[in-house]
């Protein structure tokens, strides 16, 4: 880190530069001479035993530079005039200063440990100083003078960074009492509170009587000699700790309030990570971002991905940062994939997970308007994937017309899990499916060329879902003369209630009779599967010649029951099932004689 020099001073007739290195041009002096003010209350100057203060500056010295500067009070001139002093500026390029985080106070704390600021008129010229970058690194770690700051109230510090970030509409400064030490520990912990952009904005000058130069932080020492009547948004004693205000804090933006949160719990250096974060990003330096956010706290990383969220997921897509993308999974929402999808591999990498929060962000991006069909195929790179985009169908299934285009691939990438999951799925959504014709005919077009799957039960359930889209009888006989017995026991309910459906209203009486004895002849060959069978009748309302039927059929049974233990259950239900039941004219009537 190179450091230019300036030192300004009384000369024989008038204050004026005295040395400065060969960076510093004429109109660049200039302004450094018109910032090198120090003047004392006349009631000192004659008062050599008692303490002076030190002044402490810093300011832009143009686009790229920055100057810290001391002010020390020396006493008499060369012709023995008081009033003396002598001002040492150093000049600093910004990109430099980053080793310090663009904090001046604490390089000026850095410059008076190594002794460098000057207390007397140099005798050789100046040669520009050069620090070494790991001390700038060992330094910018330094957080000692942040532990010397009270808790201080929340209140205070969010007016003080609200101040700091409005400083320019309030006009007014910020004024400060206290000693040098009190003014460089402060200021530090204080610039720590401030994005890189506004540090390098927020000039101070820590001894400011007599010399206002319009900087947004003043200090002037609490004793009577130097009392002046000076203007302010905020006054702050830095031994007390209390403060007074001279304006309205509005309602402050959720980066003011976040940063005074967190400096009330004492998190001022979390903060300045997430600042030297934030610089990383602007720089494009993803390497070291990527190693910092993995240190900082979570509030910091939430924040951090909130305000650069478009910066960051641009870059993963640019330049396929796959430890990035997987850095920062845990925070994609539905408008994060929109920016990602601008990638393919990236939503590939993405979806390439069993979280089951990223995949239902990925479906619920899937299910928004635009044309989705090129990521369609990745439903199929797990059965979680494909399972939560049917569930997803199914809480919504005004969007039912979204199946179309993943159904259609499913041949080509077709699993007995998938074609499981989809009929599990499909069969739920039957009435939604039937209500629209052309997903209706789609859907049995897509089921009729899939492979076999090489299992009974899946083999059934797909036949099942065939003839409840079509109403196919060939289909019903096919299920008929099955073992619905090999399907799940929620399985076997919709299918017998389904069977008994279709054979009741299948037309013709003489068309019932035969389904329904086959139908009562394969349950009766498992009393649970019999009596799963009773009770899809007794849910079926049935009227005219298709009770009698049904009756008359029930009655065969009932002859080839055993009279024993092991039948009483059955055929109990089935005698209830024998009774009429009232008509509505006979209910009315029992329920009128009953008053």
């Amino acid at each position: 880190m190179k450091l230019e020099q300036h030192i300004y001073t009384s000369g024989k007739t008038e204050f004026t530069t005295i040395a400065a290195t060969s960076g510093i041009n004429r109109d660049e002096r200039i302004r450094l001479e018109n910032h090198s003010l120090y003047i004392l209350p006349g009631t000192l100057l004659y008062k050599d035993d008692q303490p002076k203060p030190t002044k402490y500056i810093f300011y832009p010295l143009d686009e790229y530079r920055l100057v810290i500067g001391r002010a020390i009070y020396i006493g008499k001139d060369s012709l023995g005039r008081p009033g003396n002093y002598l001002f040492h500026n150093f000049i600093i390029y910004k990109e430099d200063f980053m080793w310090l985080n663009l904090n001046p106070a604490r390089l000026i704390k850095l410059l008076e440990g190594k002794e460098l600021f000057r207390d007397k008129i140099p005798e050789e010229p100046l040669n520009v100083i050069e620090l070494p970058v790991d001390e700038m690194r060992r330094t910018q770690n330094d957080s000692l003078s942040i532990s010397r700051i009270p808790s201080l109230q929340r209140d205070l510090i969010l007016n003080l960074v609200y101040f700091c970030f409005n400083h320019k509409s309030l006009q007014r400064p910020l004024l400060l009492t206290g000693t040098d030490k009190e003014y460089l520990d402060f200021l530090e912990w204080l610039y720590n509170l401030l994005p890189y952009n506004l540090r390098e904005k927020i000039s101070f000058d820590t001894y400011s009587y007599g010399t206002n130069l319009g900087f947004p932080i003043m200090g002037i020492p609490d004793e009577v000699e130097f009392q002046q009547n000076i203007s302010y948004s905020l006054k702050l004693d830095l031994k007390t700790w209390q403060y007074t205000t001279n304006f309205e804090l509005k309602e402050p933006s959720k980066l003011i309030s976040f940063i005074a949160e967190m400096a009330a719990e004492g998190r001022a250096k979390d903060i300045n990570s997430m600042y030297s974060l934030e610089y990383c990003l602007q720089k494009g330096d993803y390497t070291k971002f990527k190693v910092g956010y993995k240190t900082v706290s979570p509030e910091i990383k939430d924040f951090l991905y909130t305000s650069h969220r478009e910066t960051i997921l641009n870059y993963i897509t640019t330049k396929k940062d796959v430890e990035l993308l997987e850095m920062i999974t845990a925070k994609i929402t539905v408008e994060d994939v929109n920016i990602l999808s601008s990638d393919y591999g990236v939503i590939e990498r993405l979806v390439d997970t069993d979280n089951r929060r990223i995949i239902e962000v990925f479906v619920d991006w899937l299910c928004t308007k635009g044309d989705k069909r090129q990521f369609h195929p990745l439903l199929f790179k797990s059965c979680n994937l494909w399972r939560v985009f049917l569930e997803r169908i199914r809480c919504h299934p005004q969007n039912i017309t979204l199946l179309i285009e993943p159904v259609s691939i499913l041949p080509a990438h077709y699993s007995r899990e998938f074609e499981d999951i989809l009929l599990e799925e499909t069969i739920n959504l039957l009435p939604y499916i039937r209500a629209d014709k052309r997903l209706s005919k789609h859907f049995s077009g897509v089921l009729d060329n899939l492979p076999h799957p090489g299992f009974a039960d899946s083999e059934l359930l797909r036949t099942f879902v065939r003839y409840e889209l079509s109403k196919d009888p060939l289909l019903l006989k096919r299920i008929i003369e099955s073992d619905v017995f090999i399907l799940s026991e929620r399985y076997q309910t919709i299918v017998l209630d389904s069977l008994l459906n279709g054979i009741i209203r299948s037309g013709r009486i003489d068309e019932i009779k035969m389904p329904l004895n086959i139908l009562f002849e394969k349950a009766w060959q498992r009393k649970d599967y019999f009596l799963k069978l009773i009770a899809s009748v007794e849910r079926f309302e049935v009227s005219g010649k298709s009770k009698k039927v049904l009756k008359e059929t029930i009655l065969g049974f009932m002859k080839k029951l055993p009279q024993n233990e092991t039948t009483m259950e059955i055929r109990n239900r089935l005698e209830k099932l024998l009774e009429s039941k009232p008509s509505f004219f006979d209910r009315i009537l029992a329920k009128g004689f009953r008053r």
